[in-house]
C-alpha cells in the first residue's frame, strides 16, 4: 500500500456455498480507497456492492456467506486475517457503517441516547457524564437542532431524515478513519437527500474521514465522490475518476448508466434503459456478464472473462473492446 492509501481490496472473491454447489456473488474485486477520499462504488441492485461493504467489516452472513480468497488490506493489517475479537476492535471505532434502513438498523426499545452511549461504553471506559456529553456533542455536529431532547427520544418518533443524521452520527462516534455509507439516501424525498448528501460531503474535512458512497444513482455519486468504481454482476468492471467515468466511461455497461441519466435532459418520448436484465447467479456464462446485454460483444466475451486492466493514468476497465489498445 501507498503512503496515501487507506484501503486497498485485491482480488477479494466472496462465495455462496450451498449442498450442492457454490457460487461466486463477487468476484476478483480490486479498488483502493486514498486518506480523505470520498470513493463511490455503483450498479445495479444485486451486483455486490452491499455484500463487498460488510465483508470490509466482518458482518458476511456465515454461512452461507464466505471470502474464499483476495486481501483487505487496512492501514497495512490484512483484515481478513484477523479473529472475530480483533475485528470487533476496529468495527465501529477505525470503520464505522450507515446501513440502509435507519428504521431496523436502530433498536426500537431503546432510546437514541443510549444507544449512542451503548457505543462508547463498548469501546470505552468513560463516566456516564462524560459519554452523555459526547453523545450531545456528535449530534449537534450532524446539525441535528434539539440534540438534549432528542436523546431521550425512541427511534419511532423520529423523521427518515432525522433517523439517518442520528445514524451519521453513531457512525461518527469514535471518529472513524473510514466511513461506509450504504445507499444512505434510500427512501427520502429529494430535499433531504440533498442535506444528507452535503453533510456526508463535508466529513472528510471535519473528521479526516474517508468514505465509501454505496449507491445505485449516479446523479449522488456526480455530487459526492472523487473516484467511482462501477460494479457489474459481482464484477468490477471500470474504476475512475467521476469526471472522466461522466465523460469518457470506456466499459459498455457504463455508457449505458450514464446515458441513462443523461437522457433525462434530451427532448425524446421515452428514456434510455440498458436492455434486458442482470443474469442471476445460476445463469451466469462463463465470459463477460454483461454479454447478453451488450451490443458490441464479440465471440471471445461469451467465453473469456477479461481482466481489469488500466488503460490510462488511474482508468481501468475490464473489456475485451480494449485489449492492446492505448485508450486515453
Amino acid at each position: 500500500m501507498s503512503k496515501n492509501e487507506l484501503l486497498q481490496i485485491e482480488d477479494l472473491t466472496i462465495e455462496l456455498r450451498t449442498k450442492k454447489n457454490r457460487y461466486n456473488l463477487v468476484e476478483e474485486v480490486s479498488f483502493s480507497v486514498g486518506k480523505k477520499e470520498v470513493f463511490g462504488i455503483v450498479g445495479e441492485s444485486g451486483c455486490g456492492k452491499s455484500v463487498t461493504a460488510y465483508s470490509i467489516i466482518n458482518l458476511l452472513t456465515t454461512p452461507p456467506l464466505y471470502i474464499s480468497r483476495g486481501r483487505i488490506n487496512f492501514e497495512g493489517t490484512d483484515l481478513t486475517e484477523l479473529s472475530n475479537t480483533e475485528m470487533r476492535k476496529i468495527r465501529g471505532n477505525a470503520i464505522s457503517m450507515i446501513f440502509q434502513e435507519p428504521m431496523t438498523a436502530l433498536d426500537p426499545l431503546f432510546t437514541i441516547g443510549q444507544q449512542l452511549k451503548e457505543i462508547l461504553r463498548f469501546h470505552y471506559q468513560l463516566p456516564e457524564e462524560v459519554m452523555h456529553e459526547r453523545a450531545v456533542d456528535i449530534l449537534k455536529k450532524v446539525e441535528i437542532p434539539r440534540a438534549e431532547q432528542l436523546m431521550k427520544e425512541y427511534p419511532h418518533q423520529l423523521s427518515g431524515g432525522m433517523l439517518q443524521r442520528v445514524m451519521i452520527a453513531m457512525a461518527l462516534l469514535n471518529k472513524p478513519k473510514l466511513l461506509i455509507a450504504d445507499e444512505p439516501t434510500t427512501a427520502l424525498d429529494v430535499t433531504i437527500q440533498a442535506q444528507i448528501l452535503d453533510l456526508i460531503n463535508g466529513l472528510k474535512e471535519r473528521f479526516d474521514t474517508s468514505v465509501i458512497m454505496i449507491t445505485h444513482d449516479l446523479g449522488v455519486i456526480s455530487e459526492t465522490c472523487d473516484r467511482v468504481a462501477v460494479f457489474y454482476a459481482g464484477h468490477v468492471v471500470e474504476v475512475s475518476d467521476v469526471e472522466t467515468i461522466f465523460s469518457d466511461a470506456m466499459h459498455p455497461y457504463t455508457k449505458g448508466l450514464v446515458r441513462s441519466v443523461t437522457s433525462l435532459g434530451e427532448k425524446r418520448k421515452e428514456l434510455y434503459t440498458i436492455p434486458g436484465v442482470v443474469p442471476s447467479i445460476d445463469t451466469m456464462g462463463k465470459g463477460c456478464r454483461f454479454y447478453d446485454r451488450c451490443s458490441r460483444k464479440m465471440e471471445r466475451c461469451r467465453d473469456v472473462v477479461p481482466a481489469l486492466k488500466e488503460y490510462g493514468r488511474g482508468h481501468m476497465c475490464r473489456c475485451w473492446l480494449f485489449e492492446g489498445s492505448e485508450h486515453e
